[in-house]
């Protein structure tokens, strides 16, 4: 599993690589040998790295991370590859809201639920499809006033990234 870490503004590539009773991980490219137990919200640990031991508390919300060793604090923000893949598309999305007339799948999935018709006028927010990709549903919204000109999908119907969901004009 990668995970994307953020330190006082500089980005890090982090791959968690599991052995028998060790967590081998690679930082940047570089591995690093570390022993730890499973962590919750609030844990004071003890951890290996590289054979050097320290304590540390840790506290977690969401995806902001604060580590504590010895008088030291380091505050972060990790994101695993599904949240950082969200990330990018909402920008995508909000990027390309001004100027949208057709809503296309932003990667491969399922139409759970379609919440419109043709016809229909929609309020910018409004929930226009409801979608299951990488086991989780995600609601697509209309980024603007408009009135749904065609529906291109259906219920229950697979997609592919970049296919056109439904095409949109001013209201």
């Amino acid at each position: 599993m990668k995970y994307y870490i953020e330190l006082k503004g500089i980005k890090h590539e982090v791959e968690v690589l599991e052995s028998e009773n060790l967590k081998k991980v690679k930082i940047d490219g570089e591995v690093v040998e570390l022993d730890f137990p499973p962590l919750t919200s609030k844990s004071s640990v003890s951890f290996i790295i590289n054979h050097k031991t320290y304590s540390a508390n840790i506290s977690a919300e969401d995806i902001n991370l604060n580590v504590q060793i010895n008088n030291f604090e380091i505050q972060a923000v990790v994101k695993d590859e599904r949240r950082k893949l969200m990330d990018t598309l909402m920008r995508q999305s909000k990027r390309q809201s001004n100027s949208v007339s057709e809503i296309k799948a932003l990667m491969p999935g399922l139409i759970i639920k379609l919440n419109v018709s043709t016809g229909d006028s929609v309020k910018k927010g409004n929930s226009l499809i409801v979608m299951e990709a990488m086991k989780m549903e995600n609601e697509i919204n209309a980024p603007m006033d408009s009135i749904v000109e065609q529906c291109h999908v259906k219920t229950n119907q697979a997609v592919s990234k970049g296919q056109l969901l439904i095409s949109l004009r001013d209201a």
